[in-house]
């Protein structure tokens, strides 16, 4: 594989930024059918069934019924623990006392019950008559839903990894053997990801890497004619909280250098970080002393260690091309 030189190729990223709506992570999954006329489907029978059971729940506490009351409970419960329950407009109230929904889920059932008891109290009293009053509608289900859509972000980089390395004609290998032929990759979560990282450790590898950081894998192994490729890829979008610390991961994985593994003939080893998101581009011209800081050490570390790369999504390209 031709050597790229890795700072000159971060900088020419700077020049094929990162788009803000990058197709890879678009989504156009409705969970609720296209017109009100259309067939219920599981979505909008949930839906039906738990707004039911809370008018009968709420007809139970006006009745002084305790006894019906805790019998809608329960069917409730068994309801919330359908697929999608936690786009509703009951389930979307619960943060409001406190509690999320996994939360919920984890609870022993007596103690769902018993929270699904305060929570319908609350909910019957402050949102289920002004909801009436707009009108209960599906349309809510399906918000929530595309509003969760960026929980989901980690299927969408790995099928846009898939997509880019196919691009370049690498296949997927199923084992070690497969991996050594040609151009191929191998994700983390294989099962033949740690023969790969053996044969690799045979050979010389440090990987210190991995264990400054709990064990983690790299989310890729690639192989292609004499070099490997250990790459850990992040969406980011912006600052702050868990971003700044995966941010921090990338930068940490280009400071460590390994000397090239001995295989018959000499096999280089690069380790790549890949930004995959707009934060990329506001290295460009950082504008907090922080990401000033996040950039020198870039820099230092690709001064250092000139077979690793930082790189956005046209620079990943670059080197499999």
């Amino acid at each position: 594989m031709p050597i790229l030189q890795n700072k000159p190729l971060f900088f020419e990223c700077f020049d094929h930024p990162e788009p803000l709506a990058d197709a890879y992570y678009h989504s156009e999954q409705l969970i609720i059918p296209a017109s009100p006329e259309a067939p219920d489907n599981a979505v909008i029978a949930l839906w039906r069934n738990v707004r039911d059971r809370l008018t009968a729940a709420d007809v139970a506490l006006r009745d002084e019924d305790d006894a019906g009351f805790s019998q809608q409970i329960s069917k409730l419960d068994r309801l919330l623990q359908q697929e999608n329950a936690n786009f509703l407009e009951f389930t979307s109230f619960f943060p409001t006392l406190d509690v999320s929904y996994s939360s919920y889920r984890k609870l022993p059932e007596a103690e769902r019950l018993e929270f699904l008891k305060d929570a319908a109290r609350a909910f019957l009293a402050i949102r289920h008559p002004i909801y009436s009053a707009h009108g209960y509608s599906p349309v809510t289900v399906q918000v929530r839903r595309d509003f969760e859509k960026h929980k989901s972000g980690g299927s969408a980089a790995r099928r846009k990894l898939d997509a880019i390395l196919q691009d370049f004609d690498y296949r997927q290998a199923g084992n070690i053997a497969e991996f050594l032929d040609g151009r191929a990759y191998i994700h983390a979560e294989h099962f033949a990801y740690h023969e790969c990282e053996a044969w690799l450790r045979d050979l010389g590898l440090a990987f210190r890497w991995r264990e400054s950081h709990q064990g983690k894998r790299p989310d890729l192994l690639i192989h292609k004619d004499d070099c490997v490729l250990i790459v850990e890829c992040k969406h980011l979008k912006e600052t702050g909280g868990g971003q700044d610390k995966q941010l921090a991961e990338l930068i940490d994985l280009i400071s460590h250098a390994e000397t090239p593994l001995q295989t018959g003939r000499q096999t280089r080893v690069s380790y790549v970080a890949f930004l995959d998101g707009v934060l990329f581009n506001a290295l460009r011209a950082p504008s907090s002393r922080k990401m000033q800081a996040q950039r020198q050490a870039i820099e230092q570390h690709l001064t250092a260690c000139r077979d690793n790369y930082f790189v956005n999504t046209w620079g990943f390209r670059r080197l499999l091309d």
